[in-house]
C-alpha cells in the first residue's frame, strides 16, 4: 500500500465488502471494512496524502426523520452497516491525531451496470434473473421499505467531485438520488421496462417472504449540502437507470 499511495496525493477509499456477506461471514467484514479504512487512514497520513472515505447509508439505519441529512444519527442495523459506521470514526480519529485531511461521503443505494451477479448480489440483479427466466421476483418483507436508489453514474459523480473540492474537507456528503421508491416499485419497473426492451408481455407477480434481518424500513437522502459545498447534481432518473441497466443486460 505505501509503495503505491507514495506517488499519489489523493486517495480514493472504496474497499469494501457487501451487506449479504455480514450475515455469514461477519468478521470478514470488519477486517476488510474496519481494519482496511485503519490501514488506509495510517498511510494517507503518513505521507499526507487527502482521502475521500465511501462510507455509506447503511450506516444511518431506518430514518428516524425524512429526508436524512448528514446530521441524521447513525444507528446501523447490521454489522455491515456498523462496520461502515465504525471506519468513519478511524477517518475522524486520524485526523485529531495525525492531521489528516479527508473527505466522507454516504452514496445511498448505487445501482447500475455491472452490479455483481453472485450470491451477494443486490435486489435489481436479482430481480432481473428471475424476470428473465419468467420467474416471479422474490420480494423480502411487505416491499414498503423505500431507497434512495442512485444510479453509479451519479454516485460517481459525487465521489470524484469530493476529491476535487477544497471546501469538502472535513466534510460529509450524502450522494443520493433524493427520491423515495418503495422495493415493489422497483420490481415493478422493472417487469414493465423488461417487457417494452422485449416486446414480451409477461404477466408477472410478486412474490413475498420473510423479512431480513437488519433491512432498514425507510432511507431518503437529504442531498442539499452536496449540491451546496461539492456542485452535484443527480442526473439519471430510476426509469432511466433501469433501461439502461437492462439493455446492458440484453445487449442491446
Amino acid at each position: 500500500m505505501k509503495s503505491v499511495f507514495k506517488k499519489s496525493d489523493l486517495v480514493f477509499n472504496l474497499a469494501v465488502l457487501p451487506l449479504p456477506m455480514s450475515f455469514v461471514d461477519p468478521e470478514k467484514i470488519i477486517k476488510v471494512n474496519d481494519y482496511g479504512t485503519y490501514l488506509v487512514s495510517k498511510v494517507c497520513s503518513e505521507f499526507k496524502i487527502k482521502l475521500v472515505h465511501v462510507s455509506s447509508s447503511e450506516a444511518y439505519g431506518t430514518a428516524k426523520y425524512s429526508s436524512m441529512n448528514e446530521n441524521h444519527p447513525l444507528l446501523p442495523t447490521t454489522i455491515y452497516a456498523a462496520s461502515k459506521a465504525a471506519s468513519e470514526a478511524y477517518v475522524r480519529a486520524f485526523e485529531q491525531s495525525d492531521n489528516l485531511e479527508f473527505v466522507i461521503v454516504r452514496p445511498f443505494n448505487s445501482y447500475g451496470e455491472f452490479m455483481r451477479e453472485d450470491t451477494y448480489a443486490a435486489a435489481i440483479p436479482k430481480f432481473y434473473t428471475r424476470i428473465s427466466k419468467n420467474k416471479n421476483p422474490i420480494i423480502f418483507g411487505s416491499g414498503n421499505q423505500t431507497r434512495d436508489l442512485t444510479h453509479v453514474e451519479d454516485t460517481a459523480q459525487g465521489i470524484f467531485l469530493a476529491g476535487i473540492k477544497e471546501r469538502a474537507i472535513g466534510g460529509t456528503f450524502n450522494i443520493a438520488q433524493g427520491k423515495e421508491t418503495s422495493v415493489k416499485t422497483m420490481a415493478k419497473t422493472m417487469i414493465k421496462k423488461y417487457n417494452e426492451l422485449t416486446g414480451k408481455k409477461l404477466n408477472l407477480k410478486l412474490n413475498y417472504t420473510k423479512e431480513r434481518p437488519g433491512d432498514v424500513k425507510r432511507h431518503l437522502g437529504d442531498i442539499a449540502l452536496a449540491k451546496k459545498i461539492l456542485g452535484y447534481s443527480p442526473t439519471i432518473i430510476l426509469e432511466e437507470g433501469i433501461t439502461r441497466y437492462l439493455k446492458w443486460k440484453l445487449k442491446i
